[in-house]
């Protein structure tokens, strides 16, 4: 949030102030730049949304930032709305977080404090997860957040890679059974990467991470040699249905 006021903001200032209002933690940031109008703010939220159509030839980027930053902000317990925005004045975002424990997060091994039972249960996607070894290429930090805490809650172990190069490097010295790999990255892509990969007799699954849904997006990562694909903002039932789709192959050598 305060990285987007920064770039949108040509003169005047950024500020943000932060107040605890129990039990939340309550940060407004609020910037002089272009400011919205009320028609340009509807849909602020949604994935690949951005508030002027110039905004993209100007400033870059997807429109995926306002989206992550809300999924992020719903995973700690609070939200990101549009608190006050006017037209050539400027905005005021607000980020609130709780300050206790969110419900479902985990601070010591659930394994620990189960109790087993003899009864048989139907297994869910994410008991398919446990326990698998994830690397995680993606040179957003927000994304690796946001994807790790999502893989994490399922039983997973993730490790992170910066850029393509730093993945491949990574994925042919350690033994991970599945690989997330981005698309769009610095050094090496990920349709480079996955190339090289698969040059090198790599046999385990990679699951690309596209911006992109078109068919022929897809055609070409096949070509590259992705074994499936995830369309972002990534979204965590989706992202645990393909990954356990794959757990399968994950385990065999």
């Amino acid at each position: 949030i305060i990285g987007n006021a920064i770039k949108f903001t040509d003169r005047g200032s950024v500020t943000m102030t932060i107040r605890y209002d129990e039990p939340t933690l309550v940060f407004d940031v609020t910037d002089t730049g272009p400011g919205m109008s009320e028609d340009q703010s509807v849909g602020l939220f949604m994935p690949f949304v951005q508030a002027d159509s110039s905004t993209t030839r100007k400033f870059g980027g997807t429109g995926l930032g306002l989206s992550i930053a809300k999924q992020l902000a719903d995973v700690l317990g609070g939200d990101v709305i549009l608190a006050r925005s006017e037209l050539d004045k400027g905005s005021t975002f607000r980020v609130t977080i709780l300050n206790h424990p969110v419900a479902g997060a985990q601070l010591v091994d659930k394994e620990a404090l189960t109790i087993r039972t003899t009864s048989a249960v139907t297994q869910t996607p994410a008991d398919r997860l446990r326990g698998l070894s994830i690397l995680l290429v993606e040179d957003s930090p927000d994304n690796q957040m946001l994807i790790t805490r999502y893989l994490v809650k399922a039983g997973c172990t993730v490790t992170t890679a910066n850029d393509g190069l730093e993945g491949v490097r990574m994925a042919l010295s350690a033994n991970f059974d599945i690989v997330l790999m981005d698309i769009q990255m610095p050094k090496l892509d990920g349709h480079g990467a996955t190339k090289n990969l698969r040059a090198k007799g790599y046999q385990k699954p990679i699951v690309a991470l596209t911006a992109h849904a078109m068919p022929e997006e897809r055609i070409r990562g096949l070509k590259s040699g992705f074994t499936d694909f995830l369309t972002k903002p990534i979204q965590p039932t989706v992202l645990i249905e393909v990954l356990a789709a794959h757990a399968g192959r994950a385990a065999k050598p």
